[in-house]
């Protein structure tokens, strides 16, 4: 492991060298211990939004309702641009360290909907009072995520690393949720086709809607798994209402109730 450890990080000084930087550079842009600025920076938008695009490495990030678009934040290596009708906001930097204190807030028009909404992190706290979208990518890496209303209109990606993921409230069709390692507390009504795969970790799982709303195929993990209370011994395809729920036991218990 620690050779192919130390293979992979020759390759990633190596790269650009070949490509034209010499190996000071190559380092630098490694290694950056200065990714927290003293200051905050405030970064006005000044075009028509329809989507959002973001990807940071680490920091508290908070997303919520304002009466317009724009963008606080003390990482240093941030840029926010804006390319026919997408708000990008991504660290130009990909491995940092030195994260103490980080923050990036972002504001948006209250009751907005994206037409995409993509948040991409690698080791950060994500807090949102409301998130709306056609399509919608949450890619988490390290970190809790929590936010209080979740809506995607046409396809929700939702990636969990390690950490806990709350949802308090929400709509979301056509779900695909991947949880590594952590808890999952999801309260939503789930419409389409929906998966979810569950890791190691506890999940309390709500759908809004009545229990023939939905049909449930359901594979058992390792970890007690209940339906309203009740434990589940009889596992495979059950129910016959139009929104399809696949959901794949982990490492930990399960708990779904249905709230009508």
């Amino acid at each position: 492991m620690k050779k192919i450890i130390a293979i992979t990080l020759v390759l990633v000084l190596l790269l650009p060298v070949l490509a034209g930087c010499d190996l000071e550079e190559a380092v630098s842009k490694v290694y950056v211990n200065d990714a927290v600025m003293d200051s905050v920076e405030l970064y006005d938008v000044e075009t028509e939004i329809r989507s959002m695009n973001v990807k940071v490495n680490a920091a508290e990030v908070t997303i919520q309702q304002a009466d317009r678009f724009f963008v606080q934040t003390n990482l240093r290596y941030l840029k926010v641009t804006e390319s026919a009708g997408v708000l990008h906001i991504r660290e130009e930097v990909d491995h940092v360290s030195g994260y103490a204190n980080a923050m990036l807030t972002i504001y948006y028009p209250k009751d907005f909907v994206f037409e995409n909404l993509t948040v991409e992190t690698t080791a950060a706290k994500l807090t949102a009072d409301r998130l709306c979208a056609g399509k919608l990518q949450l890619d988490m890496g390290a970190g809790d995520t929590k936010i209080q209303y979740l809506s995607a209109t046409t396809v929700a990606d939702i990636d969990g690393g390690t950490g806990r993921i709350t949802v308090e409230d929400g709509k979301l069709c056509n779900l695909d949720l991947e949880l590594d390692v952590g808890k999952l507390d999801l309260r939503a009504a789930l419409t389409g086709k929906c998966e979810m795969n569950l890791g190691v970790g506890g999940a309390e799982i709500t759908l809004l809607g009545a229990k023939e709303d939905y049909t449930l195929e359901m594979e058992k993990g390792l970890g007690k798994f209940t339906v309203d209370g009740t434990e589940v011994t009889q596992f495979g395809l059950q129910g016959s209402g139009p929104n399809h729920l696949e959901l794949e036991g982990g490492v930990g218990s399960v708990e779904l109730k249905f709230e009508p």
